[in-house]
């Protein structure tokens, strides 16, 4: 069985909890091993060594970006491709 990203695993509500978490975790500078993202992180910690705070970051990210994105597909019907702007 390949890997499973586990926030994609999660409820929206569950995401958002994790995000603040997240969030408390970057202003203490230190995440905290008592709450259920610290409890993710020892996991990915013993699955990825060094980079556990990497691949933390890209899969939250990329579990919440995705499910944005298919919200966003999906209630607008309409939008077919990416709007070109300026950068």
């Amino acid at each position: 069985m390949g890997h499973i990203n586990v926030f994609e695993l999660k409820s929206d509500n569950e995401l958002i909890t994790l995000y603040e978490q997240f969030l408390d975790g970057e202003a203490k500078h230190g995440f905290s091993y008592d709450n259920d993202l610290g409890r993710i992180k020892l996991e990915y910690e013993k699955a990825y060594g060094a980079s556990a705070m990497l691949m933390l970051q890209v899969e939250l990210t990329r579990a919440m970006a995705s499910r944005w994105y298919r919200m966003k597909r999906i209630s607008n019907n309409n939008w077919s491709k990416m709007e070109s702007f300026d950068i």
